[in-house]
């Protein structure tokens, strides 16, 4: 299943969430599964995930 998480370094990425898939169990995520991406894969994932954090930075900045 896929779904946002937080990622800590999955893909490269850390501390944004991203929807990636997942395991989920009955108290939540069990395990984020990460596949084998192949360049072009990963560089859209990166995008995706810079476009994330230039929307919640001006929530972040508020929150710290």
């Amino acid at each position: 299943m896929s779904c946002s998480v937080l990622l800590e370094g999955e893909y490269g990425i850390k501390n944004t969430f991203v929807g990636v898939p997942v395991i989920l169990g009955k108290e939540g995520l069990k395990e984020i599964i990460e596949l084998d991406l192949n360049d072009e894969e990963l560089l859209l994932l990166n995008k995706a995930a810079d476009a994330v954090k230039e929307l919640t930075q001006p929530v972040d900045s508020f929150l710290n």
